[in-house]
């Protein structure tokens, strides 16, 4: 949803009980037990006209609904039945059908809706003009998502069309995509619900405010109903329709970002281990994986998320889509976390974030000098987290990003830090390492190694960090999880051509093929496709590259 103050709501005769009501205030049943039921009733109006501290969590009131269907599923039928007539829409003046949306509003008083004048003011005598850019934006938005991204639609009332309420909402949320009760699929998981929109009457005072506000609401309340109506409510991962239909913001209007405002939270929050399922923060911030996702892999892969989404959460969605596409969800996480070096000053465009330069930098979790020839920090993250942290070596700055791709962790929806240590030095550090241009040698360690990816960064070089020709990696290589074996050689060879042989032990050849060398985040080397090893059982392998004359030799082992 998104973000708007919570109006006062308009009360139809259903009430809540104690329990609920204390559960959802954040009171204990005892207390809420001992309370007149109309000081509840006026305390929640209070809440809605935002004179109290909102339910909700940040941009929009899904949060809030979201809260509510929890609540109604655990309760009895008429505590439902109560909690449910609170998200019904409000009695309007007057309504109007525009393409796929019957439209409802007041044409005078607090809630009639206005157009803005240049200065950010309410334009006399416009409100049918509001509704009109109403009705035009929100079947943009339906063309958008549903037409050519291939998003399913949502359920329309019973007649036939989606309905949209138009309010005013203070200035702390845009929009609010309401629950309605029965669930369309009674019994199943998850359930399905219809809903009903309402927006803001005028986006006025917003961080993007009028006809931006209007696009950017339209954008992301229509989403959260294709998300609830079409797939389910999986009230454990909140924070994926958030970052969803914050990404969708701008897929749909690129031109508006006002999910700028959000980024901060996440190159803030998300620098130390925290998990990306954590649900501390409320997930508009985390729409950095939509881009991600949308750049990497396309545009459709978010709807094949969501349509998967129908049968399972988030995560393992997510890991299916990704492996119909050729890649997985450790893959995926580890080169997203890579990206998230390249914003700000740092930005590449063309590679990745296409508007990187706007966002926050990744600050590094902690900063350790390197004195006497060696440092090292000690990292504790959770499954599908990162971490940046750097080392103050002699004039430079070097920055590691530690990722943790425990997938099968995170679809347990673990809560389980793993520890690693991180070392630095100009010797032999005593755990595996890598050798940097500069002659570091840079390792970790760990009780989960192989869930943990490195990559190494520059500050001097705004980027990667050279590394010395060394060992083949992964090594051993796992054909059936990994993806691709990096024979590494000498720069000076990248853009010519390789002629790599791998044979076993008893001289079977198993692979010989032409690759290119490449150069690929300050290594030189061929990456050679796993798939490509089908013939190569367990064991040991003598694997050779020819280069322009000169031969490189390695032993790799296999592992199937």
């Amino acid at each position: 949803m998104i973000r708007r103050a919570c109006p006062q709501r308009r009360f139809g005769s259903g009430m809540m009980s104690l329990f609920v009501l204390g559960a959802l205030l954040g009171m204990p049943p005892q207390r809420a037990a001992g309370q007149d039921a109309r000081m509840i009733a006026a305390q929640f109006r209070a809440v809605r006209a935002g004179e109290r501290p909102s339910l909700a969590d940040g941009k929009c009131g899904f949060s809030w609904a979201a809260r509510m269907a929890t609540a109604a599923r655990r309760a009895t039928p008429a505590d439902a039945q109560a909690l449910f007539s609170l998200m019904q829409p409000a009695a309007m003046q007057a309504d109007t059908v525009i393409g796929h949306f019957r439209i409802a509003f007041d044409s005078t008083g607090i809630d009639a809706p206005a157009l803005l004048d240049g200065s950010g003011q309410r334009i006399p005598g416009s409100a049918l003009a509001f509704v009109d850019s109403v009705g035009r934006i929100f079947n943009e938005v339906w063309s958008v998502e549903v037409d050519r991204m291939g998003f399913d639609p949502p359920p329309l009332a019973v007649d036939g069309y989606y309905h949209l309420t138009i309010r005013e909402e203070g200035t702390s949320y845009y929009g609010m995509t309401n629950f309605e009760d029965p669930p369309i699929n009674p019994g199943a998981t998850p359930l399905r619900y219809n809903t009903n929109i309402e927006i803001d009457n005028d986006f006025k005072g917003f961080y993007s405010s009028g006809m931006k506000g209007l696009e950017v609401t339209a954008a992301h309340e229509f989403n959260h109903a294709i998300q609830v109506g079409a797939y389910g409510f999986w009230d454990a991962d909140v924070y994926a329709y958030e970052l969803t239909s914050t990404w969708l913001e701008d897929a749909v209007y690129p031109g508006v970002n006002d999910y700028f405002q959000y980024l901060n939270d996440f190159f803030t929050g998300f620098r130390a281990g925290r998990s990306f399922y954590d649900p501390t923060y409320p997930g508009y911030e985390r729409c950095v994986w939509g881009h991600f996702l949308a750049r990497e892999f396309g545009v459709r892969t978010m709807p094949s998320v969501w349509k998967r989404m129908a049968e399972e959460r988030f995560l393992p969605a997510t890991d299916a889509a990704l492996r119909a596409l050729g890649s997985d969800l450790a893959d995926a996480f580890a080169e997203f976390a890579y990206w998230n070096y390249y914003t700000a000053d740092r930005a590449d465009t063309a590679r990745f974030y296409p508007e990187g330069w706007a966002y926050p930098r990744f600050v590094p979790a902690q900063e350790v000098d390197f004195i006497g020839g060696s440092a090292s920090a000690q990292v504790s993250a959770f499954p599908l987290s990162l971490t940046m942290d750097a080392f103050a070596v002699q004039g430079d700055t070097l920055t590691t990003l530690v990722t943790n791709t425990d997938v099968a962790s995170a679809l347990a929806a673990s809560t389980t830090a793993s520890a690693v240590t991180i070392k630095v030095s100009t010797g032999n550090p005593g755990v595996p390492y890598q050798v940097l241009g500069d002659g570091l040698r840079v390792g970790i360690s760990g009780t989960d190694t192989p869930n943990w990816r490195s990559e190494y960064f520059s500050a001097s070089l705004r980027g990667d960090a050279p590394r010395m020709a060394g060992d083949p990696f992964p090594n051993p290589v796992v054909v059936n999880r990994d993806r691709q074996l990096f024979l590494p050689v000498d720069g000076a060879a990248v853009g010519q051509s390789a002629e790599v042989l791998m044979l076993s032990t008893s001289m079977n050849r198993v692979l010989q093929r032409e690759f290119p060398v490449v150069a690929d985040r300050g290594r030189s080397g061929i990456i050679v496709p796993t798939d490509l090893l089908d013939g190569a059982s367990s064991g040991v392998h003598f694997v050779t590259a020819r280069i322009a004359g000169k031969a490189y030799l390695w032993k790799v082992a296999v592992i199937r």
